[in-house]
């Protein structure tokens, strides 16, 4: 790893350098996941003509809508990812020449804008939940040194229970198969500890340069999530700004049943990317088939769930808001009981009728059974 990261140093130390005085600032959003990063990267990408006539840049050399690849490239060759995995970056002679040609592409990029460009955004959530060492955020840091002054980290928090919940979806139309809709909290991905989280951010870029927010409707400018991002990054609020569709379609419990028996039986790893226009297709069919409000784990299992992190959220509320709670704790949208006599749909009745006219290409899938079944 040491190895490594020597060798990035020196390849941000290379080439040529911006002129201090010519630096624009930069607004780094992070995330978290499922806090509408999607729809703020939709607007950025749909306004990118927009900003720039307003002196705010939103790169494209790092990815069109998410800066994903910046968040992969300060990773060390040991870590992996779907998308280097995807994209043939496993070799460490493939990712050396890689973060080369990313580190070109972004130098060109960056060092040709006009003068008028005084802010650049970069939005990942990747950033937030691949860099977890504080040797990988360091390296995110003498990166845009070299190109920003004035760095501001814009991180949105939702509570962990409807992160989780939201998680489950989109781990369903993805291809993964999920044991528990609400896994052990220790178990859990390093960014849902905000108070680890923010710590480990704050110490590499100084708290001072972070800006949290809560991702809740209540909290927002305007009870509008895109008001509230304009806001906080300061962009101009009197523009014709045009604004995206929402995307984030919820499933019916049906629908993510449904899914979750399709992936049980297609989950080796080299088929789950090929057949995801087919899993999109089944997804959506069933959804609108079968409509009705997305799966809940039992609100006594939210309460102790959320017990994990409920000494950490407060200490981040304290610390970082002056309030006692980090979050509103209703739970009553989750179910006290489930009925005794509840229906129970036969998934894998519908799923086989939802493939029967696709039996050509996934006949030979279906048909096997898989391990984990």
């Amino acid at each position: 790893m040491n190895c490594m990261m020597k060798f990035i140093r020196n390849l941000i130390s290379s080439g040529s350098q911006v002129v201090s005085g010519q630096r624009p600032g930069l607004i780094l959003h992070i995330g978290t996941e499922k806090t509408g990063t999607t729809t703020i990267q939709e607007f950025l990408h749909l306004n990118r003509d927009l900003l720039a006539n307003n002196g705010i840049y939103f790169p494209k050399s790092i990815g069109i809508r998410n800066h994903r690849p910046l968040a992969l490239w300060c990773l060390p060759n040991e870590k992996d990812d779907a998308y280097l995995r995807i994209n043939n970056l496993t070799e460490n002679t493939q990712r050396k020449n890689w973060r080369e040609d990313i580190l070109a592409k972004f130098e060109k990029e960056i060092s040709g804008l006009k003068p008028e460009i005084k802010l650049v955004i970069i939005s990942s959530e990747h950033l937030s939940s691949l860099l977890n060492h504080p040797s990988e955020i360091e390296t995110l840091k003498n990166f845009l040194n070299k190109w920003f002054t004035d760095i501001k980290i814009v991180i949105y928090l939702r509570r962990q229970d409807r992160l989780v919940v939201s998680r489950y979806n989109t781990a369903c139309k993805v291809g993964f198969i999920v044991k528990s809709i609400l896994p052990h909290p220790a178990k859990l991905r390093h960014f849902v500890n905000y108070q680890n989280l923010l710590g480990k951010w704050s110490s590499i870029f100084g708290k001072e340069s972070i800006t949290p927010r809560i991702f809740n409707p209540a909290e927002f400018i305007n009870h509008d999530l895109l008001q509230d991002f304009i806001r906080v990054c300061k962009l101009p609020e009197n523009v014709d700004f045009q604004i995206p569709e929402n995307k984030n379609v919820s499933f019916s419990e049906t629908a993510q049943e449904v899914i979750q028996c399709f992936n049980k039986k297609n989950n080796q790893k080299n088929e789950k990317w090929k057949l995801q226009k087919i899993r999109d297709t089944i997804f959506e069919n069933v959804n609108k088939k079968y409509p009705g409000s997305e799966k809940k784990p039992l609100r006594n299992e939210v309460l102790e769930f959320y017990k994990f992190f409920e000494a950490s959220n407060n200490q981040v509320a304290r610390e970082w808001f002056g309030r006692d709670k980090l979050f509103d704790e209703d739970f009553s949208m989750y179910p006290e009981t489930f009925p005794t006599d509840r229906p129970i749909p036969d998934y894998e009745k519908i799923l086989l009728e939802e493939i029967n006219d696709k039996m050509n290409v996934l006949g030979p899938f279906l048909l096997k059974k898989s391990g984990n079944e």
